[in-house]
C-alpha cells in the first residue's frame, strides 16, 4: 500500500525561508509534557455530568458540612462548563462518527468524544481509538477502553516532538495493518471518521497523513481535525506546525481527505479566560477546550436529528463535511423577546460566520456549502421574512455558495433563539499564516540572542594609572578576547 500521495514535510530536504536558530537540537519527550494533574479529576468529572443517567431528584443528600462544601464547589464548576443544550437530551444524532486520536492532543480529544452517550444508552455514541507512541499518554486516557488504545511499538517514551519519529513508528512492518484491522472491528456501522491530532508534536504530526490516506483507501470518508499551537507553545512546536501546514493544504484540495476542521488553540484559550474571569474559577484550559470541541460537533449533529418541517438532515450534513476544504462551525444565542428579531438574526449570522467556534475565517467568501439550524420556542414562527433574512445574509457573506441548507425546529421549553452554522470549502484560516509570521519573529529573536552570546569581541582600553603622577598611559588588552574567524559564524541548529 502506498503511504503518501503527497510527501510529508519532514521527509523533504527543501530549505525553508525561515532563518532558524543554531544550537543543539531542542528535543523534549512528548510524553512528559502537560501530564494531567490528578487534582483535576473531580473537575473533569463535573464537566461530564450531563452524560450521566442521574435524575436531579435522585441526587444524594449530603449530611456533613464538609461534603456540602464539596457539592457547592462542584455546582459552581458545573455552571462554568457550559453544558450541552437541553435539546440534545431529547434528540438523536444523524451521523455516527468514528474518532481516531493521534498523539497526546488527539488522544485527549478522542477521549472526550468517548464520553458522549445518547439518553438512556450505555454504549458510547462515538466509538473511539487512540494511537500513540508514548505509553504514559495512553495510560492517562480515562474513557477509551484499553482494547481501543494502540501503542506504536519500539517508541514507548514518545516521539520527542520529532515528526520523523512518528512517521517511522507507524511505518514499521505490520503496524498500519493492525490499525486498519482495529478500525474495521471498532468502527462497524460508522458513517464518517474524524482523525484528530495536534500538529506541534511528533506522533500526531508524523502519523496523521499516513492514517488519513490509509482510511481513504479503505473507503472511509475522512475529516481531519488539527489543533494549531497557541502563542505560548515552544518554537519547535510552531516550526513543526508551519512545516506541516503546506503539505496539509495540498491534502485538503487533492481529495485525500473529505474536509479539514482547524482548531485554533489561541481562540479557545481566550474564550476560556473570559469565562473563567467572569465566573471566578480556574482549571486546566485544555480540558475545558477539548470539551468545547466535542460540544459544538455533537450539538450540530444533534440538530439534524430533530423533527422539522424544513430540510437540513444528516445527509446534507454529511455532504457539507465531504465537500472538501476547511469546515467551520458557529453558534449564537439571541435573547427573547427581541423587537427587531430579523435584524438581530442577520447580525448574529454575520458574526458567527466570520468568528467561528473553533477558528476565525477572514476568507469565508470562498465557502461552497453552508448549513444553518435555527432552534426556537414554540411561540415563534419561522415566517417568510425570517427565511428571507437568513437566505440573503448567507448569499451576501458567501457569494460563491453552491448549496445552502436551512432548517428550523420549535423546541418545547426553549426560551431563546439558538443559531448553528456549518460552512465548508474555504482554504486555511488566517491564524495559519499568523503562526508562520510569529515563528519568524521568535526565530529572529533567538538568532539575535545567540549572536550576542557567541560573538563576543574584545575592545582595547587605554587606562591611566591614578597612583603614578605623570605616568604613561598603558594599554590593557582583554585576556579573554579571541580572534573571531568568519568560519565561526552562527549556524542554524535545526539544520541537520
Amino acid at each position: 500500500m502506498s503511504m503518501f500521495r503527497t510527501r510529508p514535510p519532514f521527509l523533504q530536504s527543501t530549505s525553508s525561508n525561515v532563518q532558524e536558530p543554531t544550537t543543539s537540537e531542542l528535543v523534549t519527550c512528548a510524553c512528559a509534557e502537560e501530564m494531567e494533574d490528578e487534582s483535576m479529576k473531580p473537575i473533569e468529572d463535573v464537566l461530564r455530568d450531563e452524560h450521566d443517567d442521574i435524575e436531579p431528584e435522585a441526587e444524594q443528600v449530603f449530611e456533613s458540612a464538609a461534603t456540602t462544601t464539596v457539592l457547592a464547589v462542584e455546582e459552581t464548576l458545573r455552571v462554568t462548563s457550559q453544558t450541552q443544550e437541553s435539546f440534545v437530551l431529547n434528540s438523536t444524532v444523524s451521523i455516527k462518527f468514528g474518532i481516531i486520536g493521534l498523539g497526546q492532543a488527539g488522544g485527549k480529544i478522542a477521549d472526550e468524544f468517548a464520553i458522549c452517550r445518547l439518553p438512556g444508552k450505555e454504549v458510547a455514541t462515538y466509538p473511539a481509538l487512540a494511537i500513540n507512541t508514548c505509553v504514559a499518554d495512553l495510560q492517562a486516557l480515562k474513557h477509551i477502553p484499553k482494547s481501543q488504545q494502540i501503542e506504536l511499538p519500539n517508541y514507548r517514551l514518545g516521539a520527542m516532538r520529532q515528526p520523523e519519529m512518528g512517521y517511522a513508528a507507524i511505518s514499521q512492518v505490520g503496524v498500519l495493518d493492525d490499525i486498519l484491522g482495529r478500525v474495521q472491528r471498532v468502527f462497524e456501522g460508522v458513517d464518517h471518521v474524524i482523525v484528530a491530532a495536534g500538529i506541534g508534536g511528533g506522533t500526531g504530526t508524523g502519523t496523521i497523513q499516513v492514517v488519513c490516506e490509509a482510511l481513504a483507501e479503505q473507503g472511509f470518508p475522512v475529516s481531519t481535525m488539527i489543533t494549531l499551537p497557541w502563542d505560548f507553545d515552544s518554537v519547535e512546536e510552531k516550526k513543526n506546525a508551519v512545516d506541516f501546514l503546506g503539505t496539509f493544504q495540498e491534502l485538503i484540495f487533492s481529495g485525500a481527505i473529505s474536509s479539514a476542521i482547524i482548531v485554533d488553540n489561541n481562540l479557545l484559550f481566550d474564550r476560556y479566560l473570559k469565562r473563567a474571569d467572569s465566573l471566578g474559577m480556574d482549571m486546566d484550559w485544555k480540558v475545558d477546550s477539548n470539551y468545547e470541541i466535542v460540544r459544538i460537533i455533537n450539538e450540530m449533529n444533534a440538530t439534524t436529528g430533530l423533527p422539522s418541517p424544513t430540510t437540513f438532515d444528516g445527509a446534507e450534513l454529511t455532504k457539507i463535511l465531504s465537500s472538501g476544504g476547511c469546515v467551520t462551525f458557529g453558534k449564537a444565542e439571541i435573547a427573547l423577546p427581541d423587537s427587531a428579531l430579523n435584524e438581530t438574526l442577520a447580525l448574529e449570522i454575520n458574526d458567527i460566520l466570520h468568528h467561528g467556534y473553533l477558528s476565525n475565517y477572514n476568507n469565508i467568501s470562498e465557502a461552497r456549502f453552508a448549513g444553518i439550524q435555527i432552534l426556537m420556542p414554540e411561540s415563534i414562527e419561522f415566517g417568510v421574512m425570517m427565511e428571507k433574512t437568513v437566505n440573503e445574509e448567507l448569499k451576501r457573506q458567501m457569494p460563491a455558495l453552491i448549496g445552502n441548507y436551512i432548517e428550523h425546529a420549535q423546541i418545547e421549553g426553549q426560551n431563546s433563539l439558538l443559531v448553528y452554522t456549518i460552512v465548508s470549502g474555504m482554504g486555511l484560516p488566517g491564524r495559519a499564516q499568523d503562526l508562520s509570521k510569529l515563528l519568524q519573529t521568535e526565530v529572529d529573536r533567538i538568532n539575535e540572542a545567540e549572536t550576542k552570546r557567541t560573538q563576543f569581541t574584545s575592545t582595547d582600553v587605554s587606562l591611566k594609572n591614578p597612583f603614578q603622577k605623570g605616568g604613561r598611559a598603558k594599554v590593557s588588552g582583554n585576556p579573554f578576547a579571541k580572534e573571531i574567524s568568519s568560519s565561526n559564524k552562527f549556524q542554524n541548529p535545526f539544520n541537520k
